[in-house]
């Protein structure tokens, strides 16, 4: 994936209680004053990051050994994981209170904006009503912002945990549909020109997706190149059919139809 660079911590709005702010779209990250503070140890990591993953929800002691260690727990598992408990709290440093024990097991409690996948959603939700709306400029903005929050795939340097993992594909998802609301956006805006190069790295990365390459078949239309709208839709057809014996769906073979035709109607902006 073609991730947008994080803006730096310390330009962003501090929060109430001091400047403090955790990343999981992309490495592991705690920001702080002064700089990140980094988690060195891989399983101090994926407590961390279950830990987030459930944000403002108490975890179990019983799931982060399960986590740690599937299937093969250590005798010592439920007094080694209080050390990694410890640890992060240091970390954390006049934070640490935030990290807080409830009965057998540990909660991380923190506003929304203290951690960039919320914020990422609530983007995502605001671009949805303005879309709603009408109002498509004020999505793209939105849309922009959810996106530029992120620097890697999610959990990146995360050891993949069961939980992790899920959570972690639930998140890539996100980030591939956001962009996507994106470009259908910007082309109902009449800017196919600006979604081409997005849509080729795209369609790359995700091969079967017909999604993006009806959108990208749409944009060379609108940009002058019938010809390699259609190059994309035999590409798109020698793949499903090589990988899966398959041809591609309706709507794409109805826009490939249209653009075989020249129909003026391809301007329209495909389902998704």
């Amino acid at each position: 994936m073609n991730h947008a660079m994080f803006p730096d911590p310390s330009s962003r709005r501090s929060n109430t209680l001091g400047a403090l702010r955790f990343g999981v779209l992309g490495t592991l990250a705690i920001w702080r004053e002064g700089g990140c503070t980094e988690i060195p140890a891989a399983k101090h990591r994926t407590v961390l990051a279950i830990l987030l993953a459930n944000l403002n929800r108490t975890v179990n002691v019983g799931m982060l050994i399960d986590e740690l260690w599937p299937g093969l727990a250590p005798s010592t598992a439920r007094k080694t994981v209080q050390g990694y408990v410890w640890r992060l709290r240091r970390a954390l440093g006049p934070f640490a209170d935030r990290l807080v024990t409830i009965g057998s097991g540990y909660r991380m409690v923190l506003p929304a904006d203290w951690l960039d996948v919320l914020e990422f959603e609530r983007s995502v939700d605001t671009a949805r009503v303005a879309l709603h709306a009408g109002a498509s400029e004020r999505a793209v903005g939105e849309l922009t912002r959810a996106l530029n929050l992120w620097r890697g795939p999610a959990f990146d340097c995360v050891p993949r945990s069961p939980a992790i993992e899920a959570y972690a594909v639930r998140l890539d998802e996100a980030y591939v549909a956001a962009q996507e609301s994106l470009i259908a956006t910007q082309l109902s805006l009449g800017r196919p020109a600006e979604v081409v190069p997005d849509l080729v790295g795209l369609t790359a990365a995700h091969p079967h997706r017909e999604s993006l390459h009806r959108h990208l078949m749409t944009a060379l239309h609108r940009t002058g190149r019938r010809l390699d709208a259609l190059d994309v839709f035999q590409r798109l057809r020698f793949r499903l059919a090589a990988d899966y014996g398959l041809e591609p769906d309706r709507q794409t073979t109805e826009l490939h139809q249209a653009l075989l035709q020249d129909c003026v109607d391809v301007a329209a902006v495909p389902r998704r």
